[in-house]
């Protein structure tokens, strides 16, 4: 249509493009003044590419105009910053910048464009008429009806989210099916550089339900899950921790057909490292990274899954400090799960976000009967590591930790969050 030309001319300046019907749509449909639009696509669509071009064009071609970003985490926040300066560095609009710091640009035509990552601590009295959600599906109800939805009602606010589906999907499920958007779905077969080969190394390495979520954009609902999805996601760190202390190996043995998997913890409950050993790796191999891998992180304790009292196996490895645990069954292992949920519960668990086979195991581990009493993978996905963070759980405090906070809804390590300090200068309205 005329109007799609006429979106890919203004555009043509940038480096990158709108990706897809999908873009050129939901641009138009803001132009139009569709006051709430969402947008539900497989990861890797642009979307978040999709939502600074948006903010470009509110922030270089309308007077007077404020664009705020929503985002999971301070440094993702930064990042659309990061881009969007980038761009307008690149353009006539460079000489026209009168305020510029990680957060904020401000033009002198009056327009600026804030980014800020939802945080209980963030200041909420601003007034944009554009609000870009970024992974809506991530971002807290508390945080989204208690800080942006309440930023944008007072100016009546377009209002943009866009987001793949991520466990419960949170704010984002519920106003899909509110009625009160304009929704656009993509689905996989629209996304032409996601290549079958993708697809199928995904499906090797995701349980179903998680594919369902990341590829075909589809809500899932699980009500079984072992961690909670709150839970789950309030552990989910956007950096990971810098904090060098004593650390726990939890080391969990596929004897039979199972992987044999390891993940280490510091004693502040933060996910160091993990590890999945393949399928053929011979004993005498295995043995020989298990002691590197002490090696190298110098654990306390090595909770390790014992199958008998004088396991042949522990006693190969009886010069390390293991501490054998049994989990032989389905009752004994159920009592270190309960240790691990409640290590959740207390929010003693950090897990960096690049670690997704690790949160991809913990997204597909669920009650197998309704009795609670037996729990493992769903739909064929594994659990090695997941039996390994519950090994390496054991030897944690649980506490809440508040010397240094690396969550993805916060500040990183312990620094003030940049999107709770004043501006240097005023707007009047």
């Amino acid at each position: 249509t005329k109007e799609h030309l006429a979106i890919f001319e203004a555009t043509q300046e940038l480096p990158v493009h709108p990706r897809g019907w999908w873009s050129y749509e939901i641009i138009k449909d803001w132009l139009s003044g569709y006051k709430k639009i969402l947008l539900k696509a497989p990861s890797g669509t642009g979307k978040s590419v999709l939502e600074d071009i948006m903010a470009y064009l509110n922030l270089t071609l309308f007077d007077n105009s404020f664009t705020l970003i929503g985002s999971i985490s301070m440094p993702i926040a930064v990042q659309h910053i990061d881009r969007i300066r980038g761009w307008v560095a690149m353009s006539p609009f460079r000489n026209f910048i009168v305020y510029d710091s990680k957060e904020q640009i401000k033009l002198k035509n009056g327009s600026r464009v804030l980014a800020i990552a939802q945080n209980e601590k963030t200041r909420g009295g601003y007034h944009p008429d554009l609000i870009l959600l970024d992974e809506l599906a991530r971002i807290r109800p508390s945080s989204y009806y208690g800080l942006f939805y309440q930023m944008g009602k007072t100016k009546g606010a377009t209002e943009i989210g866009v987001s793949t589906p991520f466990l419960s999907s949170g704010p984002f499920l519920k106003l899909w099916y509110s009625g009160t958007a304009r929704n656009y779905a993509v689905k996989l077969e629209d996304c032409w550089f996601i290549t079958p080969e993708m697809i199928r190394d995904a499906q090797k390495d995701m349980s179903p339900s998680f594919f369902d979520q990341v590829f075909k954009a589809e809500f899932v609902a699980t009500s079984n899950r072992v961690i909670p999805d709150e839970q789950l996601l309030n552990a989910i760190t956007d950096t990971r921790s810098k904090y060098t202390g004593e650390t726990i190996m939890g080391l969990d043995f596929g004897r039979k057909r199972d992987h044999t998997a390891l993940v280490v913890l510091n004693d502040k409950g933060h996910v160091v490292y993990t590890e999945i050993l393949p399928l053929k790796t011979t004993w005498r191999e295995q043995y020989a990274i298990i002691r590197d891998r002490a090696k190298k992180f110098n654990p306390t304790t090595i909770y390790a899954d014992q199958t008998s009292i004088g396991d042949p196996i522990l006693e190969e490895l009886s010069d390390l400090p293991i501490e054998p645990v049994l989990m032989s069954n389905d009752k004994l292992k159920k009592k270190i799960i309960d240790n691990l949920v409640l290590c959740f519960a207390y929010n003693s668990i950090h897990i960096p976000k690049d670690e997704q086979k690790l949160i991809d195991q913990l997204s597909a581990f669920v009650y197998l009967d309704d009795n609670l009493s037996k729990c493992g993978p769903e739909g064929g996905a594994h659990d090695d590591l997941v039996d390994a963070l519950a090994l390496a759980s054991l030897g944690l405090e649980r506490h809440i930790d508040e010397e240094e906070n690396t969550d993805s809804w916060g500040a990183i390590g312990g620094e003030q969050s940049l999107d709770v300090e004043e501006s240097p200068w005023t707007i009047v309205w």
